[in-house]
């Protein structure tokens, strides 16, 4: 994302993330573009973050699956 994909009023950024509206303003960080990358640098952290642990939790469920599956069939572990 970049600050043209936002909509800009006066000293706030406006964007509609997952049904949300998010507001950023340029606050601490001296300049609207630079809070905007702030913010999107934070959002994509937190984005990892959460795909770290899905990736874990689906890592779990697939290995109690493996241990714990009874077919006969040797392809399916």
């Amino acid at each position: 994302m970049a600050l043209r994909d936002w909509d800009v009023v006066g000293d706030m950024a406006l964007r509609h993330v997952n049904g949300q509206e998010i507001i950023v303003r340029k606050g601490v960080h001296g300049t609207l573009p630079a809070a905007v990358a702030v913010w999107e640098a934070r959002e994509q952290q937190l984005m990892q973050a959460r795909l770290i642990e899905l990736g874990r939790l689906v890592d779990g469920a697939m290995n109690r699956l493996r241990t714990h599956n009874t077919r006969a069939d040797p392809a399916v572990r």
